[in-house]
Parts: C-alpha cells; structure tokens; sequence
C-alpha cells in the first residue's frame, strides 16, 4: 500500500463511520491536535455528530483530485459529496495528514470555505 493509497483509505473510513452514523470511529483517525474551523478533535466530533442528526447525509464520498506526500506529511485538495436532504451536495476541501509513529496516517487538519464556523 503506498502512502497516497493510506490516506485515501483514512478518508474512505471516515466517510463510512459518517454514513454508519458510527462517530466514535473518527476519533482514531484524527490527529490529537486536529483542527477545523477552529474546532478541536472533540469539538470536531460533537459538531458532526449534531449535523448528523439534523441533515441525515446518504451517501457520504470523499473524492481526492491530488495528493501529495513529503516524508510524514501528506497534503490532500478534493471534494466531500453527499445526498443531503435529498439533494446532491458537496464541498470543496484542503485536507493535511500526518504520518504516526506507527507508521499509520491520521487527519491532522481541513479547511473549507463551505463548511460554517
């Protein structure tokens, strides 16, 4: 497995767990300083698991369009695609990984302008 093949495989879990409605598996995929939109790792969680909730997304797909790894660091541009409400939606995403000490890759970072504070 190459390393652009184990951060693809990072996101495609995350978006099952998201689709199970299974969020405590995200934790173990996020680095322990995570960070979106100003959220940490558990604030993150709380924050999807209410959307959830509320917009029931089907169909949950991250789609990375380029992937680039420098030594434990890997840099991801591409799309999160979902059904919400039913309605086709998707938002366009930077995500950063980071390789740990066992040699596994966990979200570290995403930016979006799609996504609300």
């Amino acid at each position: 497995v190459t390393d652009k093949e184990a951060i693809e495989a990072v996101a495609d879990e995350m978006a099952v767990a998201i689709q199970e409605r299974q969020l405590e598996r995200l934790e173990p995929l996020l680095h322990p300083e995570f960070e979106f939109a100003g959220r940490t790792r558990a604030e993150t969680i709380a924050y999807v698991r209410g959307l959830v909730q509320k917009y029931q997304p089907m169909g949950a797909k991250v789609v990375f369009v380029d992937i680039q790894v420098d030594g434990d660091t890997g840099t991801a541009d591409g799309v999160i695609q979902a059904t919400v409400m039913g309605r086709p939606q998707q938002v366009r995403v930077k995500a950063v990984f980071a390789r740990t000490e066992d040699d596994e890759w966990v979200l570290k970072k995403v930016s979006s302008d799609g996504v609300p504070r």
